[in-house]
């Protein structure tokens, strides 16, 4: 439950900010400081639930609960179930028990 929580959620977050990544454009972020920053230009314009590498991490792997932790969070957010605002605030409180309440 704790790695599910810790790993499950960060991936949940990852997956979320590469939608907001499609929606940056500002001229600012171009080549600021860091020479190797594209300015998240990878994710203009694309759909990148169909991406080889964001697919990848939607598969089960060794560490499976990255995978299980992350689509509970979409399972949860699915079935329109709180959970965001006292996630952390339960240590005891696993993904899947949010689903039995």
């Amino acid at each position: 439950m704790f790695w599910e929580k810790i790993e499950g959620t960060a991936r949940y977050i990852e997956y979320n900010t590469g939608f907001v990544y499609t929606k940056i454009k500002h001229k600012s972020l171009d080549k600021g400081c860091d020479l190797s920053f594209n300015g998240f230009k990878n994710y203009y314009d694309k759909d990148i639930t169909n991406e080889p590498w964001f697919y990848e991490k939607t598969q089960m792997m060794v560490g499976y609960y990255y995978v299980t932790g992350f689509n509970l969070c979409r399972l949860l957010d699915k079935l329109k179930i709180s959970y965001k605002d006292n996630l952390f605030n339960t240590p005891s409180t696993g993904l899947e028990q949010y689903l039995c309440k």
